[in-house]
């Protein structure tokens, strides 16, 4: 979906902003997310071997490292300084899309309009709404994450001709002036990521360096903070899952290289690291906000919309209980990004792992008070994002295997009594895990030359039936209303879902 449609958006409220971007992963036009397209992967893909779970206290040698020091800084030259080697497509067997990279991003990839959006109606809506002095397209509050906005000083050439290309190739892999000629080059390939670290690109091959770079604009980070002011004049809220939002864009890269990089069950990989870099980043985005006496305290948007949003007569929705367990002034905080990990801390067997349920249980309750000490919230966030990083380090380079993938499902979908607590975010977050976790299964029987794929059929019907369940109405700003018995029932066939995979 391209960035400003106006049919999926309602003012204020995550309502379609989110749905039809991501929970439609696995079941729509992305060739690799129906059962049949699995086997045009590449058969050289080599398959991983693990036997320790998803303890994988070792670093698998075929995931793709980052070794690397910080990235140097590096002057931009524009996208246009690609397309001489990435527009009509070369010859390279294992890697059909190579030469063709910037066609699909600018025929097809949202990010290339990420900047024309700016200069719709719906943005010159926002911009009125926050009356704003500058247009759009202009005012960096918008550039900062519709364009690759930068400083002067980095940018080679026109600066404006750049800002035009909107989130171009430079965004994600870095300024090329000291890379652009030697990545030309047949040696590349044999560059380490430190070495082509030091020249300023970006190793993207990395989950965690990738996911990284994702959140700065999809979750929030200094200066590219999507608050309630925003959503009130009419962002859409920022609500992100990495596996799914990769899933939907038109792939310029090549599926089996990155099945190679990071493992047959990769899709998972892609997932548990996006968990933890997405809630370390938000927790990143909440220091920020409670160190600055300019921000509101508290920021609303930290807490779960429905909250507040909500009709006043009649019986609170059945479909969020939890959202209105608290006080009038005490709304539900973390919803989203937190929703999975209390789960997946009792099955990261790594060192730190263990007791972030308790401190994520704790920031929530400090959170939910009438009004949260910033000092406490401030030295809290800081040191469990830190761990929450060095978790996603650690599990991009891990060996992950099968069995892993059913391990943490087990966690997720164990069929609990709990499960009639889970709210509408609880649901959707564990319908796009059962996703991403059917798809690694898929991948790593494929390469196996285990039974046929047509043995997920089933299990692809019933993750459209729960899709279809969670979607919003197309003329409401709500959830669906969801009572015990149907959220019961969801839990319940998420669990089918993964026994019959352990079969």
């Amino acid at each position: 979906m391209r960035p400003g449609s106006h049919s999926t958006y309602f003012l204020g409220l995550v309502t379609a902003a989110i749905l039809p971007l991501i929970i439609d992963q696995g079941f729509g036009s992305n060739a690799y997310r129906v059962v049949t397209g699995i086997a045009a992967w590449n058969a050289g893909v080599n398959q991983v071997v693990l036997t320790t779970g998803v303890s994988a206290t070792q670093s698998d040698s075929s995931v793709a490292s980052d070794d690397s020091d910080p990235v140097q800084a590096s002057r931009f030259i524009g996208t246009h300084s690609c397309v001489p080697c990435h527009r009509d497509g070369h010859s390279v067997p294992q890697y059909a899309l190579a030469g063709k990279e910037y066609s699909v991003w600018v025929n097809r990839d949202p990010h290339s309009s990420a900047y024309s959006v700016l200069m719709n109606d719906r943005s010159k809506f926002i911009a009125q709404n926050l009356k704003l002095q500058i247009d759009p397209h202009k005012n960096r509050i918008c550039l900062d994450c519709h364009s690759t906005n930068v400083t002067q000083d980095q940018w080679v050439g026109e600066r404006q001709l750049s800002l035009s290309d909107g989130v171009g190739c430079e965004t994600c892999h870095g300024g090329a002036e000291d890379w652009l000629t030697t990545h030309k080059l047949p040696d590349w390939k044999y560059f380490s990521a430190g070495e082509k670290s030091s020249l300023g690109f970006l190793n993207t091959d990395n989950v965690a360096t990738r996911v990284r770079k994702c959140v700065e604009c999809h979750v929030g980070s200094v200066g590219r903070d999507v608050n309630h002011d925003l959503v009130a004049a009419g962002h859409p809220r920022l609500q992100f899952e990495m596996s799914a939002y990769q899933s939907r864009m038109p792939r310029h890269w090549s599926r089996a290289k990155d099945l190679h990089q990071n493992s047959a069950v990769g899709e998972t990989r892609l997932w548990l690291v996006g968990q933890l870099v997405s809630a370390a980043a938000s927790l990143e985005l909440l220091h920020q906000r409670a160190s600055s006496p300019q921000s509101p305290w508290p920021e609303f948007t930290e807490y779960a919309c429905i909250s507040c949003h909500h009709g006043l007569a009649g019986e609170p929705s059945k479909s969020n209980d939890r959202l209105f367990a608290n006080a009038v002034d005490q709304p539900a905080w973390g919803t989203w990004y937190f929703s999975t990990l209390a789960s997946l801390a009792q099955t990261l067997d790594v060192a730190g792992a263990s007791s972030l349920a308790s401190e994520i249980r704790t920031l929530r309750e400090s959170m939910q008070t009438r009004m949260p000490d910033r000092e406490v919230i401030r030295t809290t966030t800081i040191a469990l994002s830190r761990r929450l990083d060095d978790l996603a380090d650690h599990f991009a380079q891990a060996k992950l295997n099968e069995l892993a993938v059913l391990q943490v499902s087990d966690q997720l979908f164990a069929g609990k009594a709990e499960d009639e607590e889970l709210n509408w975010d609880d649901l959707t977050q564990r319908y796009l895990a059962a996703v991403a976790f059917r798809q690694s299964v898929m991948d790593s029987r494929w390469k196996s030359g285990s039974p046929s794929v047509f043995e997920f059929e089933e299990s692809k019907h019933r993750l459209i039936e729960i899709r279809d369940t969670l979607k919003f109405d197309a003329r409401a700003n709500h959830p669906p209303d969801l009572d015990v018995s149907q959220r019961t029932e969801i839990s319940r066939i998420l669990t089918a879902i993964f026994d019959q995979l352990k079969n």
